[in-house]
């Protein structure tokens, strides 16, 4: 992940002598170019503004429910004869692709063409060879061109060409509005119904994949019921986030939120190993914390050469933009994440004081 540059000619750590005071001015700057990152991640994208907001246009009535849905992106362009009758998620569903179909054709969402334009594309090139070959056209060229060629020198009458769903002009709109469907299609944190259910309550969304993964996150965080589940969310979140190129700075926020609820269930494993006595203190108390994101971590200290004591403050003021919080907790996992990247197996509870009172 990059950092900005102005801030890594400020934190670049020299091999040599460094000027005490000149390295506090740095660090000060730093940490208020962090308090200042914070303060757009939580402008940018707050989840009780979002999830809260009471100024939405109500939902019109939907003739088309999530398998609705589902079925019209899956078999768009999908040649007739193709269907997912064997999708792996319509099986389990038990959801009757050949009633879906029909009941989308019947609303006039899908349409069945044979047409040079939808259903040449579906054609594999020794199909459309054959095709110019029993017309004596030539032979030459790659699929575009072979397809170009019998558009100038046939007329689609003349072929037997396959038949395609094809998405009519009525349900364009219905397809950009609904994309979400087909990200959350195969996830195990959200059904299809109930990720259609929040957006069809909250229509003035851009990014609907962001807000469903945003909405859960606020509610898992405010019932505190599962971790774990929430946990699976951010990190999914996280990849959602990575893919589109999403700001750096609101990544860095759910990183260190990750991280942070991971540590905390392994707190509470060591917590069970030491009340059942299993717990030695010879023991490397690495093996106890997992670090999700350790390349994350890695590239901010050895190639952004971020100052540890930056980073440290960025990872508190980050949970405490989800959770009320002690800097003190924030900061010994902190020491832990340093010393697993750092392969310090001499970490003890000593070095962790906090951590220590919470366990003993």
């Amino acid at each position: 992940m990059q950092y900005n540059q102005k801030n890594n000619s400020n934190s670049a750590l020299s091999p040599k002598y460094i000027n005490p005071i000149s390295k506090q001015i740095n660090q000060n700057k730093q940490i208020k170019q962090v308090d200042e990152d914070t303060e757009i991640v939580v402008s940018e994208l707050s989840t009780d503004k979002i999830i809260d907001n009471n100024e939405y246009i109500p939902q019109k009535t939907n003739e088309l429910n999530a398998h609705d849905l589902l079925v019209l992106h899956l078999h768009n362009n999908r040649e007739v004869g193709n269907e997912t009758r064997h999708h792996s998620y319509f099986k389990e569903h038990q959801i009757d692709i050949d009633k879906n179909l029909s009941r989308l054709i019947s609303l006039k969402k899908l349409d069945i063409k044979s047409d040079f334009d939808h259903s040449l594309p579906h054609l594999k090139v020794p199909e459309l060879k054959q095709i110019l070959r029993e017309n004596n056209l030539k032979l030459s060229g790659n699929k575009k061109d072979l397809i170009e060629r019998i558009k100038l020198n046939l007329s689609a009458h003349e072929i037997d060409l396959p038949k395609v769903y094809v998405a009519t002009s009525n349900a364009e709109e219905t397809l950009i509005n609904t994309k979400y469907i087909k990200h959350f299609y195969n996830s195990d944190i959200i059904s299809l119904a109930a990720a259609k259910k929040i957006i069809d309550s909250n229509l003035n969304v851009d990014d609907k994949i962001e807000f469903i993964y945003v909405y859960l996150i606020n509610q898992f965080r405010k019932s505190k019921s599962d971790r774990n589940k929430l946990n699976r969310v951010i990190y999914s979140l996280i990849i959602y986030y990575k893919s589109i190129n999403k700001n750096v700075n609101i990544i860095r926020k759910y990183i260190n939120y990750n991280t942070f609820i991971s540590m905390s269930m392994s707190l509470e494993h060591l917590k069970a190993v030491i009340h059942f006595s299993n717990y030695s203190t010879e023991n490397n108390l690495l093996n106890y914390f997992h670090l999700i994101h350790r390349e994350y971590y890695e590239n901010q200290i050895f190639i952004e050469n971020i100052n540890r004591d930056v980073l440290k403050k960025m990872f508190y003021l980050d949970i405490s933009n989800f959770e009320s919080v002690e800097k003190s907790l924030c900061d010994d996992f902190f020491e832990l994440i340093l010393a697993e990247i750092h392969n310090n197996t001499s970490i003890t509870l000593e070095d962790i004081i906090t951590i220590k009172s919470l366990l003993l």
